[in-house]
């Protein structure tokens, strides 16, 4: 091989070495910049995967209704009621919330006011076995069932 021969040849040796350094170098850093995007947009996803989980169990939540009204009643003051007496008083305070209350079953729960419910059975008065009871509400829990605790207290009659 001649002189020349060998000089092209090496020149073209280093131009093809250097490019492609150059080009490894350049595909190196867009891998690195691809990969960065890539770890972003995934965590991306995750964060918007949690978002429609939390939508989803809000939209679910915003759809339930009041199925159903439990009521419990107790006496205040037992004052010796005989058994009968006392079931009969506890039955007719327990009717008197649930006529009181009726209106709420097939609501939404998250249109339901709470707050008014106690309103609505404090202070209100029934007849049982000739005596008069007035109500107190004492818990209210609210799920897809209504739940009322309340005690009857005996109207003093002067």
């Amino acid at each position: 091989m001649s002189k020349e021969l060998k000089r092209v040849t090496a020149a073209l040796l280093i131009g093809i070495i250097l490019g492609l350094a150059g080009m490894n170098a350049y595909v190196s850093k867009e891998f690195e910049r691809l990969s960065a995007k890539n770890k972003a947009l995934e965590q991306q996803v995750r964060n918007q995967l949690m978002d429609l989980e939390e939508l989803k169990a809000e939209k679910q939540q915003n759809n339930k209704i009041i199925k159903d009204i439990k009521v419990t009643v107790e006496l205040f003051e037992d004052n010796n009621l005989p058994t009968f007496e006392r079931t009969s008083v506890i039955l007719d305070g327990e009717s008197k919330i649930d006529n009181l209350l009726m209106d709420l079953k097939g609501q939404k729960i998250n249109h339901v006011n709470y707050n008014l419910i106690p309103k609505m059975i404090n202070g209100r008065e029934f007849v049982s076995e000739g005596r008069r009871y007035i109500l107190n509400t004492n818990v209210v829990i609210v799920t897809d069932e209504l739940h009322i605790h309340a005690t009857a207290s005996l109207v003093k009659t002067h």
